[in-house]
């Protein structure tokens, strides 16, 4: 009942997303000088609308959107706006100890809880819901946590400390997907890395990650369950094997075109994270370590 040990060169796609979900690439620290400029009227009156009680604004450009950097009841804010005056992100760093509950008691129950928190920042994005990230570091490592208000965790970055952010373009096919996959899904997050397009969504009270290819065609989807929800003789097929003794922080299904797969976090001894696939027959699938 071991499972097999694996590397990501020999993942296939449906394992290859969950690496999403952990991934520990440096992303590339944004150095570029600010450089004052002077947006349009269509931008100013957009952000005045906004934000009528902005101090010490200093406008520059990322790309081709235009950015505000700002004060607002003594809270440093970043603003980005298109050129036509359209509203796409604001972030803000936020106290930890205004964080909504949910998202707190998510953070002290992972493998992260007793890493030394650094800072944290509020993500608003249009067309999203908001998403509180938690900066973190431990023996010299760094990483930044994910979450959406209702304390779903939606991914984990590593790298450095430098912390970037840019506005998110949802493509149309990937709203059509949504919907024919989903009622009424609500967007929380998208982003890409070398192996898929992930969206992170809320449908009723369920939190989903939905994985694409970078053609849009539906890889696999991902969501949150609960010890209980665990199909009878799983978790004690867990308990009997190497891995029984270990602290499980998290629960899911994984959804492909012709598996379902119970997805296990949990940490060891040692404080090192893995992540278990356990087939609806009990089988150990494979296991990821990081």
């Amino acid at each position: 009942m071991n499972a097999q040990m694996i590397k990501r060169p020999m993942l296939g796609a449906f394992v290859m997303a969950i690496l999403i979900l952990t991934n520990c690439s440096p992303e590339d620290s944004n150095s570029d000088i600010v450089r004052p400029v002077m947006p349009s009227q269509e931008v100013l009156y957009a952000f005045s609308v906004k934000y009528p009680d902005a101090g010490a604004i200093l406008w520059d450009m990322e790309n081709e959107f235009y950015v505000a950097r700002f004060v607002r009841m003594s809270i440093p804010v970043n603003a980005w706006f298109g050129k036509e005056g359209e509203w796409l992100l604001s972030e803000e760093e936020y106290p930890f100890n205004r964080i909504r509950s949910g998202v707190l008691k998510t953070f002290y129950l992972s493998s992260y809880a007793d890493w030394s928190i650094e800072r944290t920042h509020l993500l608003d994005r249009k067309d999203m819901d908001t998403v509180y990230v938690i900066s973190a570091t431990r023996d010299n490592r760094f990483v930044r946590l994910h979450y959406s208000k209702f304390g779903d965790f939606i991914k984990a970055k590593s790298g450095t400390n430098d912390y970037a952010v840019s506005p998110v373009v949802i493509p149309p096919e990937i709203n059509r997907a949504l919907y024919r996959l989903f009622d009424t899904p609500r967007m929380i997050d998208l982003w890409k890395d070398e192996l898929a397009v992930n969206v992170a969504i809320r449908e009723g009270d369920i939190y989903y990650l939905v994985v694409f290819t970078f053609d849009y065609e539906w890889i696999c989807t991902f969501r949150d369950i609960l010890q209980t929800d665990l199909k009878a003789g799983i978790w004690e097929k867990f308990q009997s094997s190497e891995y029984g003794a270990y602290t499980v922080n998290q629960f899911r299904i994984m959804q492909n075109k012709t598996d379902l797969l119970y997805v296990f976090y949990f940490t060891d001894n040692e404080k090192k994270s893995h992540i278990l696939f356990i087939k609806e027959n009990g089988n150990f699938d494979c296991v990821i370590s990081y």
